[in-house]
């Protein structure tokens, strides 16, 4: 089968995802073309359509692209309205290319997405990760409702697959027994883990949800008392539903008890966190998931 011009063999590639720092962190909307270079070295983006496919792809919830292409040199290209634009290399087909990644670096300005707290713990998720080296006292910090500082020390939350030098969620412990109409501050100090500033604001931190007050503990996914590799299974089997579209089968009491990482989802990150702390358990260690996770 022929068509412009090139001698067809189908293929499933290339293909792979946009995302935004992580791979667990896909980009959704973004806009994926595919060139390829003709006789004369000349770089054109490539007409799908004669080939029954779309060119350009718009991203979906995955951050997916895929293509079908005849042998050649490819190259994808990747862009959207707040990153910078990133593209492949330019790639042989054949061999099969299908891990065909792309980072795309955000310049949009970093902000607090959700500010909460249980007890004395305030727990922070901002928009974008954050250079921890940024994330001080003088960058983040809590004031009372008469405005004086709150003495907290401050720790990153990192993703299972997260070895980076910034984190996307802050806890900071308090000496306090609640903190009621405590105010989360951030300066522009605190930058993203692209160099941006935050801008300077405050929010009022809203009360969470206690787990020992839902009588859930934390890791203990299928509720049997114990946390174990059954409860990382339970999250992966959770997580390939939702991927899929399918609707959650979890209680309010097993989605808290599974966001360990208290990210706001139930997904491959907490199912490795679980099994690390069984790991850790089976091996002749103690204590809660809450411990281990403070320890670490």
């Amino acid at each position: 089968m022929t068509g412009n011009g090139f001698e067809l063999e189908y293929l499933i590639d290339p293909s792979g995802i946009a995302y935004e720092f992580l791979p667990s962190n896909p980009v959704e909307g973004a806009k994926a073309e595919i060139y390829y270079k003709d006789a004369d070295g000349k770089e054109v983006l490539w007409n799908a359509i004669d080939f029954d496919q779309e060119n350009p792809q718009i991203t979906d919830s995955a951050g997916w692209f895929a293509w079908d292409v005849p042998e050649g040199e490819w190259q994808v290209r990747v862009s959207k309205d707040g990153y910078e634009d990133a593209a492949s290399e330019w790639l042989n087909v054949l061999p099969v290319q299908t891990d065909v990644n792309l980072d795309m670096r955000s310049i949009l300005t970093p902000g607090i997405a959700e500010a909460t707290f249980v007890h004395g713990t305030a727990t922070v998720r901002f928009t974008r990760h954050m250079l921890d080296e940024s994330i001080t006292a003088d960058s983040i910090y809590l004031t009372d409702a008469e405005g004086n500082k709150i003495s907290a020390v401050i720790k990153p939350v990192k993703e299972s697959s997260n070895n980076t030098d910034s984190s996307i969620v802050y806890k900071l412990r308090t000496e306090s027994d609640q903190l009621n109409g405590v105010s989360i501050n951030v300066t522009p100090d605190a930058k993203s883990y692209a160099g941006i500033a935050a801008v300077k604001s405050a929010l009022v931190l809203q009360e969470g949800t206690d787990t020992e007050e839902k009588n859930v503990v934390l890791g203990d996914v299928n509720l049997d008392g114990n946390v174990d590799a059954s409860d990382a299974s339970k999250v992966l089997e959770e997580y390939s539903n939702l991927s899929t579209g399918e609707a959650s089968s979890f209680t309010e009491e097993q989605k808290i008890a599974g966001d360990v990482n208290f990210d706001g989802t139930t997904d491959s990150s907490d199912a490795s966190i679980i099994l690390a702390f069984y790991s850790f358990l089976s091996t002749g260690g103690s204590g809660t998931l809450e411990m281990y996770l403070d320890a670490a």
